[in-house]
């Protein structure tokens, strides 16, 4: 009787942990892993509420609430991508809380870290220093395609003042974007735009090694 009684329990809390997990998944939108068009941030952004309530759902799951954190940060990451200055972008109002939530639920996701640093760079008064998730999304996904250009304009900022470290790591990621992708300049064009003075010298000794050509052009972007 006991034994019965103990396996209907059982049962019961299984049932209750499969309803859990098929509703959070019916109701997850089929995002791209990280919007690189204004397109992709369209379609991510426009998922939001159906992000929302899936992340809700199936809290504390920390791939969901990495999507929840991607739809309510799509116009910031398009608008870097397109390469906006973190000046004239404006956070939603919950983004940096929630993006701080998605990374403490999935700290080995490196689209959280980098989140983390978007959001923080453009939300006025900072209750988070946006270097430390920056560097996390490096140590995370050291090569990352998608996430470079992001990472780059980030990194230059002349709100940004990336130490050694974070610079070494910077310096590495162009090196192989240059080597993978030769006819793909134009994340290393726009982040030279909006960078400040230091990191316009970062961005042309790194280069120069590798590509002449492209470090000498990078100066008459910005006349």
């Amino acid at each position: 009787m006991r034994l019965r009684f103990f396996a209907a329990i059982f049962a019961l809390v299984l049932g209750l942990q499969s309803a859990w997990i098929i509703a959070a998944e019916l109701l997850r939108p089929q995002l791209p892993y990280f919007p690189k068009t204004d397109a992709e941030a369209q379609v991510t952004a426009a998922a939001l509420s159906a992000a929302e309530t899936s992340a809700a759902i199936g809290w504390p799951r920390g791939d969901l609430s990495v999507e929840y954190a991607l739809a309510l940060n799509a116009p910031i990451l398009a608008a870097l991508e397109n390469g906006a200055p973190i000046a004239a972008i404006r956070a939603q109002k919950n983004s940096l809380a929630a993006t701080e939530g998605a990374a403490a639920l999935s700290p080995s996701d490196a689209r959280a870290w980098l989140m983390l640093a978007a959001a923080a760079s453009v939300s006025g008064p900072r209750t988070v220093r946006p270097l430390a998730p920056l560097k996390m999304s490096y140590y995370t996904s050291p090569y990352n395609d998608a996430l470079f250009p992001i990472r780059l304009a980030l990194a230059v900022q002349p709100a940004n003042r990336p130490g050694d470290e974070l610079q070494g790591l910077v310096v590495d990621e162009i090196a192989r974007w240059l080597r993978a992708h030769p006819g793909q300049k134009q994340p290393i064009v726009q982040a030279y735009r909006h960078a400040s003075p230091a990191g316009r010298a970062l961005l042309e000794t790194s280069i120069g090694g590798i590509d002449a050509k492209l470090a000498s052009e990078l100066q008459t972007t910005i006349h």
